[in-house]
């Protein structure tokens, strides 16, 4: 496609998690330059507590080179991100101790002086794996400078890599469980491979069960998709029902779906939505319902499979993690309670 540059993809995540395998499957599978992370190429590389600096300079550098080749129009998969490296191995050392705050300063200041790549990733795929799990696939592997590693260890990372996603906001971010996955195995391959080409191409993973409609915008740019009804049913008056819709979808990390009714229903049949807006988070998989309330008194509302009876809008949230504070600062409104506008005209 002229004019179009070829995809930069970071695969990031705990050790153990198939983050090797992945980046070069996906290599080859998407005709792209592969930059492993090369950890036998690391002269420093040992227990976490040993040779921190020297270790941690190693894998920042080369991270920053293969981003740089990667990030230009050619494209490529990358293993392991410069900022993953900070935030998550570095900021850990830190933390125990095994680098000080000069060297510390030191990282970032590399970092900070490697200047902008041509461009951020369009697409960081992160694999998430127990630390249970991961310990006994770190130890099969027999990996030199592994097999010291323990349960705290791997325990210790999972709050740095969830800060580390939190702030790490320029990417779309999928995320991917491998506790039931084998990369080695190309029909689990192939699951992953067909997220990552609809995340690339901006699409919605939609699976349907038999029959049922694929989720559409009645006009070009609506905000919701339409969601019908995959069977036939009646509500009586005042009464609810679960209506199935036939739908499974993977929202985008980063984002929620909200399911909210059709107006036309609720004005000529009275038909509302009891939990709207709906939520559907980006960890559900399962079939997506509508739950129907009939407020007509006398009249039962009869539907049919096909009918569009509510519609789902895709919205980024703010992944923010609260905090707890002495006070908050003042506004204008500041606590005058519930209600507080009512009755203000200006």
């Amino acid at each position: 496609m002229i004019g179009l540059t070829a995809p930069f993809i970071a695969v990031t995540g705990t050790i153990g998690t198939g983050k090797s395998t992945l980046a070069r499957k996906l290599g080859e599978a998407l005709e792209l330059l592969t930059f492993p992370e090369l950890v036998e190429e690391n002269p420093y590389f040992g227990p976490p507590d040993k040779q921190a600096l020297q270790s941690e300079l190693w894998f920042l550098n080369a991270s920053l080179r293969a981003c740089r080749e990667a990030s230009g129009y050619r494209g490529g998969v990358v293993e392991r991100l410069p900022a993953e490296h900070l935030e998550v191995f570095a900021r850990y050392r830190h933390q125990q101790g095994w680098l000080d705050q000069g060297e510390m300063e030191l990282l970032q200041a590399t970092f900070a002086a490697s200047g902008s790549f041509p461009r951020e990733p369009d697409l960081v795929v992160h694999l998430e794996l127990g630390p249970l799990e991961a310990l006994e696939r770190i130890k099969r592997r027999r990996r030199p400078g592994e097999q010291d590693l323990d349960v705290a260890y791997l325990q210790a990372l999972e709050p740095l890599y969830e800060s580390f996603l939190r702030r790490f906001t320029p990417t779309p971010v999928l995320r991917v469980y491998t506790d039931k996955l084998n990369f080695d195995d190309d029909s689990h391959f192939d699951l992953v491979l067909s997220d990552i080409r609809t995340r690339l191409a901006r699409h919605l993973p939609v699976k349907l069960d038999v029959e049922a409609q694929l989720p559409f915008r009645a006009y070009p740019g609506d905000a919701g998709l339409d969601l019908a009804s995959a069977i036939d049913a009646e509500i009586g008056p005042l009464e609810r029902l679960k209506v199935p819709t036939g739908v499974s979808m993977h929202i985008p990390e980063g984002h929620v779906g909200l399911i909210a009714p059709r107006s036309g229903n609720a004005h000529n049949h009275g038909i509302t939505h009891l939990d709207g807006p709906g939520v559907i988070d980006a960890g559900y998989r399962d079939q997506v319902h509508l739950l129907l309330y009939n407020t007509d008194k006398e009249n039962a509302f009869v539907l049919k499979a096909g009918d569009r009876l509510g519609q789902i809008v895709i919205v980024p949230f703010a992944s923010l993690a609260p905090f707890a504070v002495d006070q908050l600062t003042p506004t204008v409104r500041e606590s005058r309670g519930f209600d507080s506008s009512a009755g203000r005209d200006d």
